[in-house]
């Protein structure tokens, strides 16, 4: 006489997932004053339909799981098929969401061997899911709002040494369902997010040669 219990956790994929599909549009500008001197901007918009992302805690019956349960072959306790569980982890296709931004570079050669190499993205993204799964907007699952490198170096014929800088801002990794609870509430407990990166790497290169004799 063994019920399963409609808090079970179930951790599913999902089969049915569509493409994602984007329309962008990119623009950029260029400076070049000379051979080593470069500047350039470069701005985005992506106009994206069926972004993929990963949900706890949904809510679903049985029969709308995106698999079929084969639960008429469990002998060992009651799978009624209108069993409803409330914490099912699985991934699901968004409705729609855009992204726009814009990425800067900066790289300039100096006559006594420094140089510099810059790069940075700064971008806002928002994205949309069936009202059932999250009220109100979210950011792009896997996107950072802020990316940059700086390399700072000095090289000469034999010898090449070079300070790089990374950055990387979060990143949502997978949000909680819960379209019953207000939007900054749900935030708070249920999205999980991966934390910004920073990194310092220092790399040096020297060149040997051999004579002939």
């Amino acid at each position: 006489d063994f019920v399963l219990g409609s808090s079970n956790t179930l951790d599913l994929g999902n089969p049915n997932l569509i493409p994602m599909t984007s329309t962008n549009f990119d623009f950029s500008a260029s400076w070049y004053h000379s051979e080593d001197l470069f500047v350039e901007a470069a701005f985005f918009y992506k106009d994206i339909k069926n972004f993929i992302v990963d949900v706890t805690g949904a809510s679903l019956r049985l029969d709308e799981l995106p698999i079929t349960l084969p639960v008429g072959q469990v002998s060992e306790f009651i799978i009624a098929e209108d069993t409803k569980l409330t914490d099912i982890n699985y991934t699901l296709n968004g409705d729609t969401a855009t992204v726009y931004g814009v990425e800067l570079s900066y790289n300039q050669f100096f006559d006594s061997g420094f140089f510099l190499q810059s790069n940075m993205t700064l971008q806002q993204s928002e994205a949309e899911l069936d009202p059932s799964v999250r009220v109100g907007t979210i950011a792009l699952p896997d996107q950072a709002d802020m990316m940059a490198n700086l390399t700072v170096g000095w090289e000469n014929d034999d010898l090449s040494l070079r300070l790089i800088g990374n950055y990387r801002s979060e990143i949502l990794e997978e949000i909680g369902s819960c379209g019953d609870r207000p939007d900054q509430e749900c935030k708070d407990w249920s999205d999980r997010y991966q934390d910004a990166i920073a990194t310092l790497d220092f790399k040096a290169k020297y060149k040997i040669t051999c004579g002939q004799s």
